[in-house]
């Protein structure tokens, strides 16, 4: 989000005004840009600002939400290596993304950071923050264009057909993330950070999975790539080789007791999300191979 425009923060403060709940969720999710701090953390971070600076000025406001993400908690391998227990919780934050190693993270995590840092500037109104995993399962239109989509075309493609890097990932279906946030904004004692997965898996597992139902009519990576196979033949998978070098082969878990106990999130399997995500890819998208 560039710089308001004039005029345009009295109209932010029009649009709240009356409002006791705001849920801020815009932020762009994508991998590949051309300048990643114009194109991800100016619009994270001052998209963020904006909101909350309104906020202070709209005295009818109680609560934020804010969309966050696990990115914010955890960049490369590293950051899970240095978690006691190895397990993502609320209390962890990411310290290995940047500019130019996984700017996507980056940009989340300064924008979460920067929430926090107004919101404890105050104490009228209340900040929670949603951090979700990859969001899967089906979307609203018919032609989606998320990022998860992407990773789900990219098995789909056939570029993976001789194996895919085991990448870690933690996932959550678009209804619980929903409801997540949905909890955040009006159950009373809801507050602070919420981690929000339903299952820690790789992709590799994920196309696994997939097999039954598709396997007989796409090219589904069936095998996981050695690590070292899997570092040279990245860039052509549109994989960046550093990311591959410090993530391939770690597994990842995640503590979802908070979000399961003060908000009364309960998951569906991931196997159930990861079919209705593909085929919706398959009806909406040109035909498997």
């Amino acid at each position: 989000m560039p710089p308001l425009p004039p005029g345009a923060a009295h109209s932010y403060t029009q649009a709240m005004h009356g409002c006791r709940t705001v849920i801020h969720t815009a932020s762009p999710f994508v991998r590949s840009v051309r300048d990643p701090q114009r194109d991800l953390v100016d619009p994270a971070v001052r998209g963020t600002r904006n909101v909350l600076t309104t906020a202070n000025e709209v005295t009818s406001v109680e609560r934020v939400v804010i969309t966050s993400s696990i990115a914010a908690m955890i960049g490369d391998a590293r950051d899970v290596l240095r978690i006691p227990g190895r397990t993502v919780t609320e209390a962890a934050w990411n310290t290995t993304s940047s500019l130019t190693r996984e700017p996507y993270s980056y940009s989340k995590t300064l924008a979460e950071r920067e929430a926090w840092r107004i919101a404890q500037a105050q104490d009228r109104w209340r900040l929670v923050t949603v951090n979700p995993g990859l969001v899967i399962g089906p979307a609203l239109n018919d032609d989606p264009t998320s990022e998860s989509f992407t990773i789900a075309g990219q098995l789909a493609s056939g570029r993976a057909r001789l194996g895919a890097p085991r990448v870690a990932l933690a996932v959550v279906d678009v209804h619980e993330a929903a409801y997540a946030h949905l909890a955040a904004a009006f159950l009373p004692d809801a507050q602070g950070r919420h981690l929000v997965v339903a299952e820690s898996t790789d992709i590799v597992d994920l196309s696994r999975r997939l097999l039954p139902a598709y396997g007989s009519r796409s090219a589904l990576p069936r095998r996981a790539l050695p690590k070292a196979l899997a570092v040279a033949l990245g860039p052509a998978a549109g994989l960046d080789r550093g990311y591959l070098r410090r993530n391939v082969g770690y597994d990842l878990r995640c503590d979802t007791s908070k979000n399961r106990r003060d908000l009364g999130v309960r998951y569906r399997p991931a196997q159930q999300s990861i079919e209705d995500m593909f085929d919706q890819l398959v009806r909406s998208g040109p035909p498997l191979r």
